[in-house]
Order: C-alpha cells, then sequence, then structure tokens
C-alpha cells in the first residue's frame, strides 16, 4: 500500500557533510508530510525495503558519476554493516512504483553512452525499476541554494501544481530571492524534471 506522505532519505557524512540538510527536511515538512530516515537509519537496507512502499520518495544525500565505468555510478548512503553504494547495477534490480522521486544530490541525471546500451545513468535506472517522474540534477549542486530550491518545490506540489510547474515556480522564486542571490543559473538551472509530470494524485 502506498502512503500519500513523501519518504525521506538523509545519510549522514563524515567526509562530505550537508550542513543544510537538516535544513531542506524542516522546508519539505512545511508544506508536506514526511517519514524521515536520517543517519544510520539512512540505510540502504532500508532504503530498499522501504522506498517501494511510497509514492513520493526524496534522496538528500550525494550521487556521484562514474564516467568510466557507468553501471558503477551510485548514491552515497550512511554506512551500513555492508557497501554504502546503491550503484545502477543494483537500481536495475529494483522494482518499485513510486510517482515521484527527487534526486536532491550532484549529478543524479548525468549518464555516459555506450555502445548498445545508450546512455547508462542512475536515472535511467531508476524508471526501468519503475518510477514514474524523476527530478534530478545535472552538475555539483549547491546546498544552501537547492535547500530553498526545494521548500518552494513542495510548497507548489502541495497547491496542487504540476510536478514540472512546481519546479519552475520555485526555481522563479530562487531567483528573485534575497536580491537575486541565488539568480546566476548555477543554483537552479541544474535541476529538470523527467518523466510524467502530472499533477500526483
Amino acid at each position: 500500500s502506498s502512503k500519500t506522505d513523501v519518504l525521506v532519505f538523509s545519510p549522514e557524512y563524515e567526509k562530505f557533510p550537508l550542513p543544510w540538510a537538516s535544513e531542506e527536511i524542516k522546508q519539505v515538512n512545511k508544506s508536506i508530510s514526511t517519514t524521515s530516515y536520517v543517519s544510520k537509519k539512512a540505510s540502504i537496507v532500508n532504503f530498499l525495503d522501504k522506498a517501494p512502499k511510497y509514492s513520493q520518495v526524496h534522496f538528500l544525500g550525494h550521487g556521484f558519476m562514474n564516467a568510466q565505468d557507468p553501471l558503477e555510478s551510485y548514491l552515497l548512503f550512511s554506512k551500513s554493516p555492508n557497501e554504502d553504494r546503491l550503484s545502477v547495477r543494483d537500481i536495475y534490480k529494483l522494482k518499485t512504483s513510486n510517482s515521484l522521486l527527487v534526486l536532491s544530490a550532484c549529478e543524479t541525471g548525468v549518464g555516459e553512452y555506450i555502445n548498445g546500451e545508450g546512455v547508462v545513468s542512475l536515472t535511467r535506472a531508476f524508471f526501468y525499476a519503475g518510477v514514474e517522474c524523476i527530478v534530478m540534477s545535472l552538475w555539483k549542486i549547491n546546498d544552501m541554494s537547492t535547500t530553498v530550491l526545494m521548500g518552494g518545490f513542495y510548497k507548489q506540489i502541495s497547491n496542487g501544481k504540476r510536478i514540472d510547474e512546481s519546479l519552475r515556480i520555485s526555481k522563479l522564486e530562487l531567483i528573485k530571492r534575497n536580491n537575486g542571490q541565488f539568480a546566476h543559473p548555477y543554483y537552479w538551472a541544474g535541476f529538470i524534471v523527467k518523466g510524467n509530470s502530472e499533477k500526483l494524485s
């Protein structure tokens, strides 16, 4: 049974801390109810178990693109007893039916072309696994501006706007904010929507 709230996964990293992570969860929570798995609870084991049960999933963490072997591109999770990387290879084995997956992490929409395969990327693997719509990034993103962008995005979603429209409005609001502090395209243009971007039921 899919739940109506958003499942948020926010691993904690020793090497690459995300100082704005808890604030991003707060911003999402302002508009929409969330079930959050944070720090050690944000393990791969829990993600594989819980993510398929929710209609909307928000991953807030690190994504790494492997240009040499795109099948080894991955999302980084908190250290579990085993490995803490969810690779493209692993995602292909997933079975899920999320209406919306937001990958609030670096380079999640970047892929490499492989002969006979096409472009191999994290997002393509998630579509193969059954996700209907993905919000992804095309480069290394800024922690602070992303927090503001995501807060605005979920506010629009909760107002019943389409997914693509919600992202567009949130980007426009971000550009105007604080006298154009985040007006440069680096802060907002990297996030794009792919898949079925209709309103969420």
